[in-house]
């Protein structure tokens, strides 16, 4: 009986003429950017082509008729200098062109070639039987390897990664599916059937590189707190071009801008500075300027252009601090 009364008493009768004022929408989390470290797999695949956005290639299959006059019928295969011969036509380039291109010139030429034919042209329709044969000698090559047409590889320090067909390209700094969209871009200049999906084996996101002059340039596991000077070390230590008052240490922020602090690690060792306990964040990279480079932030602005990722259609910012 209380119970039921102090329902009733906080029940609230709703206001039907009010404005409905849906909830906020909840926010979507940022995608995460790939980085050095992670492990990627790469499946080909075939995908589905129209035929009339094909261009044509050497060794593709064709099988040519023309309308009514079957004695003309024939199949060909375009030659390794990219031509196909075609009755009294003699020679006609066909690598790189569209079939519907190809069989204008043809129509053209038979009026040219045989005189009986101008009053009415006859219609050539031209059919691919094999096509794509650079694809098909790719396919093969994949097959021969234990995994297929699956590939799996990390991204390198510097944001690349190389792949059969594409070669060298930078994906760190994008998401998956930028990622797959430049690589597929990239695929489909020359193999035009093909595709890539793009899955994550594993992601790296505890890891650190240090690079520049130092013994073992690479990527490190950052399973604890660690320090720079921890960082300096397990990649070997300085080399002896290594300029240590020139350290750079450059991190990502969630904005997507790089922060490149540099630290004077010579003076911090002669007088006892802190500088050398300076945290390590996960996916940071440690440069070691070598000795004799005039300008510093320039160097540091080149090192990133050239081989931290930037995110495309973002813009590049970079902030660099001084410490004292």
């Amino acid at each position: 009986m209380a119970l039921g009364g102090l329902l009733g008493a906080c029940a609230t009768e709703p206001d039907l003429e009010a404005p409905y004022d849906p909830p906020p929408p909840t926010p979507a989390s940022a995608a995460y950017q790939l980085g050095m470290g992670d492990q990627l797999v790469f499946e080909y695949c075939r995908r589905q082509y129209p035929v009339d956005e094909y261009c044509l290639g050497i060794g593709d299959l064709l099988d040519i008729q023309v309308e009514e006059h079957p004695e003309l019928n024939e199949q060909t295969r375009i030659a390794p200098d990219g031509t196909i011969s075609f009755h009294r036509l003699g020679q006609i380039q066909a690598v790189d062109r569209k079939i519907e291109d190809l069989q204008s010139e043809m129509e053209s030429r038979l009026a040219e070639f045989y005189p009986n034919l101008r009053d009415s042209v006859p219609k050539v329709v031209v059919f691919l039987i094999e096509g794509d044969q650079e694809a098909e000698k790719f396919v093969e090559m994949l097959l021969r390897n234990p995994n297929g047409a699956s590939r799996e590889f990390a991204i390198s320090p510097d944001g690349h990664v190389s792949l059969p067909g594409i070669g060298a390209v930078r994906i760190s700094g994008l998401s998956l599916v930028e990622a797959e969209d430049l690589l597929n871009e990239r695929l489909q200049r020359h193999l035009p059937t093909l595709e890539l999906v793009l899955n994550s084996q594993k992601l790296a996101q505890n890891v650190f590189s240090v690079l520049g002059e130092v013994l073992r340039p690479g990527v490190y596991d950052l399973t604890s707190e660690t320090t720079l000077v921890e960082a300096l070390a397990k990649a070997g230590g300085e080399t002896e071009y290594a300029a240590l008052d020139s350290v750079v240490v450059m991190s990502r922020m969630p904005d997507g801008v790089i922060e490149a602090s540099l630290y004077d690690l010579e003076e911090a060792f002669e007088h006892g500075h802190s500088l050398g306990l300076v945290q390590i964040r996960p996916r940071d990279t440690v440069l070691i300027l070598r000795t004799g480079i005039g300008n510093v932030n320039e160097a540091i602005d080149h090192f990133i252009r050239r081989n931290l990722p930037i995110n495309v259609g973002v813009g590049y910012n970079a902030v660099y601090r001084l410490n004292d």
